[in-house]
């Protein structure tokens, strides 16, 4: 289930935003991943291993559960869904790197340090401009609304 409010995003046109240039990138490695996957045929944990020596980020994650073995390509899911997935993913690694955490009724900022990662420090950034305390869920609508 969607957060409420969430479809009012769906069409709205996306914009510059906090997460445009980290989400943009992060399409593009997951696209030349799984053009190589497919050419390969190489699995999913096979794709893992070749592009990802380090640790991946929880988006980074997410989006190589998106490929499919059989083709390379990505599974369709609604547009919105993966902006709200891709959202919370960034929340969950900023929430692993000790920048930030949540209660139900708020999500505050631990460390406002910059992480050094051009997917996380964009919201990050957001996150700690912001006068207003909010909760995960304002957060994950904000990153899905911003992220192109």
């Amino acid at each position: 289930m969607l957060p409420s409010g969430s479809a009012k995003y769906a069409a709205q046109p996306v914009g510059e935003g906090c997460c445009a240039v980290g989400f943009t990138n992060l399409l593009r490695s997951a696209q030349v991943a799984a053009k190589v996957h497919h050419q390969r045929h190489l699995t999913v944990s096979e794709s893992v291993r070749e592009f990802a020596p380090n640790m991946l980020n929880f988006a980074e994650e997410v989006m190589l559960l998106m490929l499919e073995d059989e083709n390379g390509r990505f599974a369709h899911v609604p547009e919105l869904c993966m902006r709200c997935v891709l959202g919370g993913a960034v929340l969950m690694e900023l929430a692993m790197k000790d920048r930030i955490d949540t209660d139900l009724e708020k999500l505050v900022v631990i460390n406002p340090k910059p992480t050094g990662d051009d997917l996380l420090d964009p919201t990050l950034k957001h996150i700690v401009e912001s006068e207003e305390d909010r909760d995960a869920r304002y957060w994950v609508e904000f990153s899905a609304r911003e992220a192109d």
